[in-house]
C-alpha cells in the first residue's frame, strides 16, 4: 500500500511508473550463464478515475501525472504480473510482464504484484507447448506423477506429460492399444483391456 498525498510522489521515477517494471531490467537464464533475458511487456490495460478502460500505447506508456482539477494520480501502476518461462535444463527463457495502470485521488494506493513460472519443452519456448507440473514442494492433487528415464546421475523427464506415469488404455473393442492414461496425483484409476498375443 502506497499513499499519495500530494503530486510530488506522482512523478515518472517513482514506483508508480509502468516503465521501471521492464525497461532496462534483463534476467540470467542460470546462475551460471552468461545468456541474458530481457522482460518485455506483452500487454498494458489503462483505466480512468471512473474505471472505464482508455486506449493506451504499449510502444510508449504514459507516465504517471498529478490532475490538478480532479486531484488525482493518472497512469499510475495497479497490477503487475510477471510469466517467467522456464526448462530444468536450460534455465529461463523468456519472461513477459502485463501491467494494469489506472487513477487515484488522494488517498492510499493499493499495488498488486505476482510472479508465475512455467514450464517449456526444449523443442520450442511457444506458449502453446507449456507443460503444468506439479507444485514444490510435493505434487498438486489431481496434476500428473512425473517420471522420467535414469541416465546415469541424472533422471531425463520427457517433455510430453503423455510420457510421463501412465497405464495402457482399451479402445473401443477393449483391446490394449497405444493411447495411454495418465497417473494424476491422489486420483484412484483403474485399467485393463486385453492384450492380443499373435
Amino acid at each position: 500500500i502506497r499513499y499519495i498525498s500530494d503530486d510530488s510522489i506522482c512523478s515518472s521515477s517513482s514506483p508508480l511508473n509502468s516503465q521501471i517494471y521492464y525497461q532496462n531490467i534483463t534476467l540470467l537464464s542460470s546462475p551460471s550463464s552468461d545468456i541474458k533475458i530481457p522482460i518485455t511487456i506483452q500487454t498494458l490495460t489503462c483505466y480512468n478515475l471512473i474505471g472505464q478502460q482508455v486506449s493506451c500505447d504499449i510502444e510508449d506508456p504514459p507516465e504517471p501525472y498529478f490532475d490538478d482539477v480532479k486531484m488525482s494520480c493518472d497512469n499510475i501502476v495497479l497490477i503487475v504480473d510477471y510469466t517467467i518461462f522456464h526448462n530444468t535444463s536450460q534455465g529461463l527463457l523468456s519472461a513477459h510482464v502485463n501491467i494494469i495502470t489506472g487513477s487515484v485521488t488522494i488517498g492510499p494506493v493499493v499495488q498488486s504484484f505476482s510472479v508465475e513460472f512455467k514450464f517449456v519443452g526444449v523443442v520450442d519456448n511457444v506458449t502453446n507447448n507449456i507443460v503444468k507440473r506439479s507444485g514444490n514442494p510435493g505434487y498438486i492433487d489431481g496434476q500428473p506423477v512425473i517420471a522420467g528415464v535414469l541416465t546415469g546421475d541424472r533422471i531425463e523427464v520427457e517433455v510430453n506429460s503423455g510420457r510421463w506415469l501412465s497405464l495402457l488404455k482399451p479402445n473401443t473393442m477393449g483391446e490394449c492399444s497405444n493411447q495411454r492414461e495418465v497417473v494424476n496425483f491422489k486420483d484412484k484409476i483403474h485399467t485393463s483391456c486385453i492384450l492380443r498375443v499373435p
